[in-house]
This record gives structure tokens, C-alpha cells and sequence, in this order.
């Protein structure tokens, strides 16, 4: 995973005014990322206490098992040190940071502090939306890796217009490296609402990078799990447990009165997928 570092070369930077304005309540609880990292994902969590969920646990230790350096940019209010569900992961830093801007603000204030980020072959920039993995992302990662575009989603959807959502992305060098992507981060600030963040950022990263020239992939076309502009993470949970994707909404479980028989998925995940949703929350 470590390499040696490129010597004499400039890091590249993100100039983030939401980052200057948070600079001096940002502060790292272990140590920084190494030098020489070749594979790094960047995971935005929130929970209103510092103990973390099992979920957000076997997320981190399993992009390390895949190779994946991770830098955890958390939003906790708590200051007291973020506690894992059992022994802490060995390949991650944690950045403390407040509960301000969204996941965007999270990845955004995150890629400005830790310039080495941007010094990656491949990078995976992911939230704590879901609840999982149930099992190994070895064939969701092995997709991104293997992918012939520039960019790439777990799951794309066709809603309001098509674009990979924001929950689970990655990116190669080339994206990784360009002026397109430094900027784009570098002009993410607070929204009023979430809505307001996908059209601006989810969408605008798509549109960005496309008006660039880059090729953006998919694992999972939205058409495939659900019907033709839905949401494929929400309507289409079933079918991306199917097709081996060991991940499902956490929106789903906590606020199930939102879905139609909602209230029905923890059984069938018991029952159709040997799950007790409950340990991972």
C-alpha cells in the first residue's frame, strides 16, 4: 500500500475557504496519513456520540483489507476520542472536524488539510450512509479498479439527470490529479439543505467532469436495481444485496415509515440474507 515517497515533487493543494473557516477547530486524533500511500479512501461519518457504530468499524477495516489507506473525517460534536466497535483499525487518521457542510464538507475540508489525498493512484471518497458491509467489497472495489473510465459510482441514477451517487465514488489519477477536481473542491461551502447539496455537488461533479472529458463508469446502472429514475440506493436495496453489494441505506431502517412496507425490510434481511440489521446501527 506504502511506497516511497516521490521525492522533489510539489504537492498539489485545495485552496477551501470552508476550510479556512474551520481551520483552527480542525485537529488530527491520531497520527496524519504516511507518505508514499498509493490507495486511500476518504470517509465522511457523523454521530452525535464518539462511540462508532460496527458499521462504520468493518467499512474501515475492509477498504484496509482491499489495500485502502483511510483517512476518516468525522463531524462528531463530542470531543472526546471516537471509540471503535473492538480493536481500532491500523490503517487510518482521524480527522476531527465540525458538524458543518454536509458530507461534501466533510470530503472537502478533509482533501485541503491532507494534500497527500490528492497524491494518490486511486482514490475512494465514501460516507457513513449505508449500513454494512455485510460481507467483503472485494467485487465492488475490484469494479472500481478495473474500470475503464476516469471516474466511477457504485450505483448511478438517472434521477433529475444521470450522475453516480455520492455515497460510494472513486476516482483514478488522472481525476485525481487534475485542476477540474481541485477546483471543484476548493468552491464547496455550506448549503442550506441537503437537497441544495445534490444538485450542487453531486450532480455539479458529474457535469464538471464530464465537460472535462473524463469518463465516468458505473458498477451498478440505476435501471438495473430499481425502475427508470429512481433512486436505486433507496427502491433498489433488495436487488443490490442481490447482486452482491453487502451494503444497504441506513435511511431505510431509522426512518422506515418513509417506504412503502418499510417496515418489513428487517425481516426479510433476516430471513432472506442472514442479517440482524440491529448489530450494525
Amino acid at each position: 500500500m506504502v511506497s516511497l515517497p516521490r521525492l522533489f515533487s510539489r504537492e498539489p493543494r485545495i485552496t477551501s475557504t470552508l476550510h479556512r473557516h474551520l481551520a483552527t477547530d480542525l485537529r488530527w486524533e491520531t497520527a496524519r496519513m504516511p507518505f508514499g500511500v498509493e490507495k486511500a479512501a476518504l470517509v465522511a461519518q457523523f454521530s452525535a456520540t464518539p462511540k462508532l457504530s460496527k458499521s462504520v468499524t468493518e467499512l474501515v477495516r475492509e477498504l484496509n483489507r482491499n489495500g485502502y489507506f483511510v483517512v476518516l473525517s468525522s463531524a462528531c460534536p463530542d470531543p472526546a476520542p471516537l471509540e471503535w466497535h473492538g480493536d481500532a483499525p491500523s490503517d487510518v487518521a482521524v480527522l476531527r472536524k465540525p458538524n458543518i457542510g454536509y458530507d461534501f464538507g466533510s470530503w472537502a475540508v478533509a482533501l485541503a488539510e491532507e494534500p497527500k489525498l490528492l497524491g494518490v493512484d486511486k482514490l475512494l471518497i465514501v460516507n457513513d450512509s449505508m449500513l454494512g458491509p455485510f460481507w467483503s467489497l472485494e467485487s465492488v472495489i475490484k469494479g472500481f479498479e478495473s474500470s475503464m473510465g476516469e471516474a466511477w459510482g457504485l450505483t448511478r441514477t438517472h434521477q433529475f439527470e444521470p450522475h453516480v451517487q455520492s455515497f460510494f465514488m472513486g476516482f483514478h489519477r488522472p481525476v485525481v490529479a487534475s485542476p477540474v477536481f481541485h477546483d471543484f473542491w476548493s468552491q464547496v461551502r455550506v448549503e442550506a439543505d441537503k437537497g441544495a447539496v445534490i444538485r450542487r455537488y453531486e450532480i455539479g461533479l458529474a457535469r464538471a467532469l464530464h465537460v472535462e472529458g473524463f469518463v465516468t463508469t458505473a458498477h451498478i446502472d440505476g435501471a438495473v436495481a430499481a425502475g427508470f429514475g429512481e433512486n436505486p440506493s433507496l427502491l433498489g436495496w433488495r436487488k443490490l444485496l442481490e447482486l452482491d453489494v453487502p451494503l444497504i441505506k441506513r435511511e431505510l431502517i431509522v426512518h422506515p415509515q418513509f417506504f412503502v412496507h418499510g417496515d418489513r425490510i428487517p425481516g426479510i434481511l433476516e430471513r432472506e440474507f442472514q442479517i440482524d440489521i440491529t448489530e450494525w446501527l
